[in-house]
C-alpha cells in the first residue's frame, strides 16, 4: 500500500512534492474531505499550511491579520491533523 493510500499524512504533515503534484486533483479532494487546512511539508523541507478550502484560503490571503511572522493565525477549529 502506498503512503497516499494509507493516508495523506507523514510525520503529522501532508507532503507536498512531485508525487503529490502528479496526482494533485485526487489528493486535494481527499484533503478537502478531511478539512480545509492541514500542516504541510513542501519541497526542500519547507513547512507551512496546505489550505484546500476556498473560503478559508480567501480569508487567509486577504485578511491583514491572517498571517503574522509566517504563522497562520486562524482559529484552532480550522486546523486539521498534526495537532495545533
Amino acid at each position: 500500500m502506498s503512503p497516499h493510500e494509507q493516508g495523506p499524512y507523514h510525520d503529522g504533515r501532508v507532503l507536498i512534492g512531485p508525487a503529490f503534484k502528479a496526482d494533485a486533483p485526487a489528493r486535494h479532494a481527499r484533503l478537502r474531505a478531511l478539512g480545509p487546512i492541514h500542516p504541510a511539508e513542501f519541497h526542500h523541507g519547507l513547512n507551512g499550511w496546505a489550505i484546500v478550502g476556498y473560503d478559508l484560503a480567501r480569508q487567509a490571503l486577504t485578511h491583514p491579520a491572517g498571517i503574522i511572522r509566517g504563522v497562520l493565525s486562524l482559529p484552532v477549529r480550522h486546523r486539521v491533523g498534526g495537532g495545533g
